[in-house]
């Protein structure tokens, strides 16, 4: 028997811009209760990606929160923007590019917007292919989304 699919909605700190919350969809770790594996990354929430087992409960209402992070898949995870005009495909064409250059990534793209997951082994090697992409106008700004400190934003990053 497969374990079955669940939204978990994710808090967002109240003194960012954007949503307060994010859902992710998540699948239940069978003999574990409380706990589930992420599905998909996530846009918003920092620290929180594809693979990693969290902790949820549910509210009064029977929503499922995330409470903390129980087993981390240790992936890192970058949002990239491309420049205005870009459309949907062209989005999906540079993020399964990227997935098939530094291998095992997992996109996730919107027009002109995508987030990539990916082996923590390969951050830096990211970035540095990112901060070129950029230097070149082919991306318009990233960020790293698991980074320990959530404001450094590696699109404003210069070369010494």
């Amino acid at each position: 028997m497969t374990a079955e699919q669940v939204k978990i909605r994710i808090a967002l700190p109240p003194s960012r811009e954007g949503p307060s919350s994010e859902n992710v969809w998540a699948t239940a770790i069978e003999g574990q209760p409380g706990l589930y594996e992420v599905d998909n990354s996530c846009w918003f929430a920092r620290n929180v990606g594809y693979g990693d087992v969290v902790r949820a409960v549910p509210d009064a209402y029977g929503t499922l929160w995330f409470v903390s992070v129980y087993q981390s898949a240790n992936r890192c995870r970058f949002s990239v923007r491309l420049p205005n005009g870009r459309g949907a495909r062209a989005c999906m064409r540079y993020s399964t590019d990227l997935a098939q250059h530094f291998g095992g990534l997992r996109e996730h793209a919107v027009p002109a917007w995508f987030v990539v997951d990916a082996p923590q082994e390969q951050a830096e090697a990211i970035a540095a292919h990112l901060f070129c992409e950029r230097a070149a106008g082919r991306i318009k700004a990233f960020e790293r989304l698991d980074d320990p400190e959530p404001d450094t934003v590696i699109a404003n990053w210069s070369l010494p």
